[in-house]
């Protein structure tokens, strides 16, 4: 997972956060931590491709593509894809000796809104075509929410844009790549347990945060 305290966020008073709650210092705190929801999918992709003993650049994998059907690699999870026309898939996995592969965009969330759901579901569908051409093989898409436990999950979560075919979960594709599921989301606790222990601490160290939490807190325990 990635760290809160890495990210810089905005510290001007014109930030979106600034505003919402009129305090700037506040504001970067959420700033940085949105931040850093953002930086958390790549973080996941990264992990992905270090721990698949199938990873390889796509850029590496360009020359052999006149000879895909020979490769003696039963599976290849290809990474740092080009951009098409303005769109990118996260990995493109590929079976040489089935002739086949498919396109994988990484969620880290569950719930999309219509338009998104939409713009993913074409993005895709484009990929999956453009290199089916391009390798003169069958190509799929899938969208994959990483910590959803169903694939109906993400039927519900893209408002049926993905159906089940065209969807995977976290546990699924770390099975296709050959990855240990478990191992990930276990060793992305530690960075939960750091950010929440940094975001607590920034609070507490902005002086009239800190006064307003004691006094509300002061005012729950006479109440009680």
């Amino acid at each position: 997972m990635a760290k809160i305290r890495e990210r810089l966020g905005r510290k001007d008073e014109l930030s979106g956060y600034a505003r919402v709650f009129g305090h700037p210092e506040l504001g970067l705190l959420f700033s940085k931590t949105q931040a850093c929801v953002i930086s958390a999918g790549t973080e996941l992709e990264k992990i992905l491709v270090s721990k698949s003993p199938h990873s390889l650049k796509y850029n590496d994998f360009v020359e052999r593509i006149p000879n895909l059907s020979k490769l003696s690699q039963p599976l290849l999870l290809l990474y740092d894809l080009p951009t098409i026309e303005k769109k990118k898939g996260d990995f493109l996995i590929v079976w040489p000796s089935k002739a086949n592969g498919i396109v994988v965009e990484i969620k880290e969330g569950d719930t999309f809104d219509t338009k998104k759901s939409d713009g993913e579901k074409e993005s895709l569908g484009f990929l999956a075509q453009h290199y089916s051409r391009i390798l003169g093989i069958k190509v799929s898409y899938a969208l994959s929410s990483f910590y959803v436990s169903t694939r109906e999950q993400i039927k519900i979560g893209t408002k049926s844009r993905f159906d089940n075919e065209h969807a995977l979960t976290g546990r699924e594709l770390c099975s296709m790549i050959e990855v240990n599921y478990a191992e990930i989301v276990e060793a992305r606790k530690a960075d939960e347990k750091d950010n929440l222990n940094y975001f607590l601490d920034k609070m507490l160290d902005m002086p009239d945060i800190r006064k307003m939490i004691e006094a509300k807190l002061s005012t729950r325990n006479d109440n009680d």
